[in-house]
């Protein structure tokens, strides 16, 4: 897809990246056009898909300069986002895979999760993976201000893999500047974070870069460096709390259910 919805003659083309996501197939790599999309993307069906940014205008060559093909939250352009930039949500029951490639996201504003927001309702899966993403300048205010994942109800699952993205500038008043993890009445819920550059993020309340929040142990954290009362992290299980720092450890897995090296 690309914004003047020609793609140089090749069909199906879509003038915005929604039109897309809501017309593609199952299994679609939905590829992108370099250039600025002023959307607020919502995927709430059963999906799996495949979101690549960098294409040129023939759709010949990638470019994997995750500048090049922006999502921003401010649809009116004054200034201030007018929404979450990607929410993903799977009711009761469905399936959600979501593959999002080589993207700047950013000036997303939303309750919870100003870039990306992620939930898995009762028995659901939403399977997230992020690679090589600039994730930066969302708001949240309540908490997760550029990634929230959540899986809250009885039997819900989310995994969600994050390799290779840069997160700054993200605020949020609660917890989770650059991203929160959050479970409560699901024990189904992982993050794994590898290779990522998290930075100059800010949370009024805990966990600048990263807050996990669990209701149901045990949870598992692993990374070679990072402290445990670093303001960077926050992490509040009630018991049966792993820590763990290998070290020769280079990613971190954070998980309700198991830790895998």
């Amino acid at each position: 897809m690309e914004a003047s919805g020609s793609c140089n003659g090749k069909t199906p083309c879509f003038a915005n990246i929604q039109q897309a996501i809501n017309s593609a197939a199952e299994g679609a790599t939905i590829r992108v056009a370099e250039g600025r999309y002023h959307e607020n993307l919502v995927i709430s069906g059963s999906k799996k898909l495949v979101l690549e940014g960098g294409w040129d205008n023939n759709f010949l060559h990638r470019a994997p300069d995750a500048n090049l093909t922006v999502i921003d939250g401010d649809i009116n352009g004054d200034g201030i986002g007018d929404g979450g930039v990607v929410r993903i949500e799977a009711l009761s029951g469905l399936t959600i895979t979501l593959d999002i490639n080589g993207f700047t996201i950013q000036n997303g504003v939303s309750e919870d999760g100003g870039g990306i927001f992620a939930m898995a309702h009762t028995s659901a899966i939403v399977i997230l993976n992020l690679d090589g993403n600039i994730i930066r300048y969302n708001n949240s205010p309540n908490t997760a201000g550029g990634i929230g994942v959540y899986a809250q109800d009885p039997g819900a699952n989310v995994q969600s893999t994050l390799t290779n993205n840069i997160l700054y500038g993200n605020r949020t008043v609660g917890n989770g500047g650059a991203m929160l993890a959050a479970s409560s009445n699901s024990i189904n819920l992982s993050v794994t974070i590898i290779n990522n550059t998290v930075s100059e993020n800010f949370a009024d309340a805990a966990g600048d870069g990263l807050s996990v929040i669990w209701l149901h142990p045990p949870c598992y954290w692993k990374h070679p460096s990072m402290s445990r009362g670093s303001t960077e992290l926050a992490i509040a299980p009630p018991t049966g709390l792993l820590w763990e720092k290998p070290p020769a450890e280079e990613e971190w897995i954070v998980t309700t259910k198991h830790a895998v090296r």
